[in-house]
């Protein structure tokens, strides 16, 4: 009675172990499929959100207040930008694209932060960033680095992280 008790338990052991790996390969391909879709996913938001952004920076490339800040990146002003021309792109991004200053608002950015966010949307490079705001490169690069930190809760941050929530907007 003993064997056929043995023979029993060592299939019934047998077939646990295949429904086991069945639902392990299961799992794998299923989660496999979900990596494919949120990737597909994310690809078509980003896609979506450069063509929005490509609009939205039509317009406001076209401006007299993005025309003044490329003059100053590029040296063709002296000095920086005064507070009246900060306070004049601010309301030539809002009017182009109102949910931009709506979510930066919301996540209380200092004035700074808020300055290197609007030139980002602006499509600044880092180096014209830091001449604009009067900062280092490495200081502009932190400050971006920080912000997808703190504002997108990733363990390892980068800028360029910061860069792409901000052009989303």
């Amino acid at each position: 009675m003993s064997g056929f008790m043995f023979f029993y338990t060592c299939l019934l052991l047998t077939v646990l172990f295949a429904v086991m790996l069945f639902y392990i390969c299961f799992l794998r391909k299923n989660r496999s499929l979900l990596k494919m879709k949120l990737i597909r996913t994310k690809r078509e938001a980003i896609a979506q959100s450069r063509i929005e952004s490509t609009q939205t920076l039509h317009s406001i490339d076209e401006s007299d207040a993005y025309k003044t800040f490329y003059e100053y990146a590029e040296g063709k002003r002296k000095g920086t930008p005064t507070i009246s021309e900060w306070v004049l792109l601010k309301k030539e991004i809002i009017q182009h694209n109102e949910t931009f200053g709506k979510k930066l608002e919301e996540l209380s950015l200092s004035e700074i932060e808020y300055q290197v966010s609007m030139l980002i949307k602006c499509q600044f490079k880092p180096k014209a960033i830091s001449k604009l705001t009067c900062m280092s490169k490495e200081s502009v690069t932190s400050i971006r680095r920080r912000l997808a930190k703190k504002h997108l809760n990733l363990e390892k941050a980068t800028p360029q992280h910061w860069d792409l929530f901000v052009k989303s907007l």
